[in-house]
Order: structure tokens, then C-alpha cells, then sequence
């Protein structure tokens, strides 16, 4: 792809400083997940492990590319569709009532937080863009496009069974949870909702679930101790009872196992107590 340069080089140091801003920033965000093993906890807003760590490679990859400065326009427009789709994220999570976007690792920050600082690094990208004549760049935006579709055909496998299966291959996993995250949706106090948990068994010999515990009283389990046969899985019953004022809550929960290098599984319940359901 050969990009013409209309505007001086001299000129056009917005351009590149904002693309260096924007590439630093996508950098610190893996770094932070990478380094605090962010990307593979429960701190992913509902989404699987092995899709978190995808986000993780394509922000690295992102990242250099900007400060590198190679290929501007594809890299400038790469930038912004993975940065609306960062705040789409962020304002479904913040939605769904987390308290934590999972984006920087063990820095919890609110997704309504998230979604904000991406829309402004966004701006920043479509306020000092690169020289684009949109004629003469048909093959790139050709090219983003095709990436674009890649780039969702496989965080939509990662994001499914198969993603899981693989990773937990990868690192050496044996049991896993299908998902981070449990969206209870709203109920009126003392409803009571019955939630079932995925959990999966990627090794060659059964493991036995032994109990769970949760932060609050209000969530109880159903049928554990159970067994997860190996290469299968079983779904977990849990209840929980809405308790307390009326407004959005996140409760922490967690499996114990017979297993000897995953002895508990972590993941987190969301929902809201309504004053009364429409």
C-alpha cells in the first residue's frame, strides 16, 4: 500500500504525536493486564479468557504499530474501530452494572470511566488525523476492512467454547469456568432466581467439584460437591436471593476443586435490585 504524504513532514507533528499518545496508550493497557495476569481473570467484563488475552496481542500489536509510524492512514484507522469498539464495551459493562471494566489490570476503574477515556482518545485520533484523500486510499480502507472482519471472526471464536478449550490447552488448564461474569438482571427483594454456571473440564481425568462460597449469604449452590467428567462439562445451579437496597450490586464467588493446579475458580454475579419490576 503506497500512501502519499500531501502534507510536510514538519507540518504534520499533531498527527504523530497523537498517534504516539494513542499507540503509548494501548501499550500501558496490555502492559497493565499482562503483568497483573489481568487477562485471564475474572476481571474481564464477562467475557472469556481467551478472548481477554486476544484484546491483550492486538492492543500490543496496535500500540507499536502507531508509534512506529508505519503505514499512518491503516494504522490511524485500525485505531479508531478498535477504539469504538473498547467504548462500546465499556458502556455495556457499565450497562450491566461492574464496577470494574477489567482494562487495566488490577486497576480498578469503572467501565462508565472506561468509556469516556476511549470517546476522548478517539477524538484525539479524528482531531489530528493523518492526510487522507479517500479516492486514492481505496486499497487501504480494502484492506483495514478485511482485517476488521479477521479480527471478529476470531474474537468471536475466542469469545465462544472452542476459544476456551484451546487456551486452557495452551496454558496447561484443566478447569474452567465458561464465564467470568453472571448477569442476574433485576428482581424485586426477596426474588430469588436460579443461575446455572458452566463449568468445563479440558483434562484427561474427572474433577470433582468440592463447594463454593460467595461474599454475600444471599447466593447459594445447589448441586455441589459434583463431578466434571474429563472432556466435558456440567452446569452448576446456583440461587441467589435479592437482598438489600434497591440499585446495582456485584457479588464475588468462587468453586473449590480437587484439583491440584486450579484448587478455586473465580468469577462474579451482577444484577440490580429493582423497587419493582415494570
Amino acid at each position: 500500500m503506497d500512501e502519499k504524504c500531501v502534507i510536510p513532514a514538519a507540518q504534520n507533528w499533531p498527527q504523530r504525536a497523537a498517534a504516539g499518545i494513542v499507540g503509548a496508550y494501548f501499550l500501558t493497557a496490555a502492559g497493565l493486564k499482562l503483568f497483573s495476569g489481568g487477562a485471564v481473570t475474572v476481571s474481564g467484563g464477562g467475557y472469556t479468557p481467551a478472548l481477554q488475552l486476544l484484546a491483550v496481542q492486538v492492543e500490543l500489536v496496535l500500540g507499536a504499530w502507531l508509534i512506529l509510524d508505519r503505514m499512518p492512514v491503516a494504522a490511524w484507522l485500525s485505531a479508531c474501530l478498535l477504539l469504538a469498539t473498547l467504548a462500546g464495551i465499556s458502556f455495556t459493562s457499565a450497562l450491566r452494572g461492574q464496577s470494574d471494566c477489567g482494562c487495566f489490570g488490577q486497576f480498578k476503574v469503572h467501565p462508565g470511566i472506561t468509556t469516556a477515556i476511549n470517546l476522548a482518545v478517539l477524538g484525539l485520533l479524528l482531531l489530528c488525523r493523518p492526510p487522507v484523500k479517500w479516492p486514492e486510499n481505496r486499497g487501504t480502507l480494502a484492506a483495514v476492512g478485511v482485517l476488521a472482519v479477521a479480527a471478529g471472526g476470531l474474537a468471536w471464536t475466542a469469545n465462544g467454547p472452542l476459544g476456551d478449550k484451546l487456551l486452557a490447552k495452551w496454558q496447561g488448564r484443566t478447569v474452567a469456568l465458561r464465564s467470568s461474569v453472571i448477569d442476574a438482571g433485576e428482581g424485586t427483594v426477596g426474588m430469588t432466581k436460579q443461575l446455572p454456571v458452566i463449568v468445563t473440564n479440558a483434562s484427561s481425568r474427572d474433577i470433582r467439584l468440592i463447594g463454593g462460597g460467595a461474599s454475600c449469604s444471599c447466593t447459594t449452590t445447589q448441586n455441589l460437591p459434583t463431578i466434571v467428567p474429563a472432556g466435558s462439562e456440567v452446569a452448576v445451579q446456583i440461587e441467589l436471593t435479592f437482598r438489600g437496597t434497591p440499585g446495582k450490586f456485584e457479588h464475588r464467588f468462587e468453586f473449590f476443586s480437587d484439583d491440584k493446579k486450579q484448587p478455586k475458580l473465580y468469577w462474579v454475579i451482577v444484577g440490580q435490585v429493582a423497587d419493582r419490576l415494570p
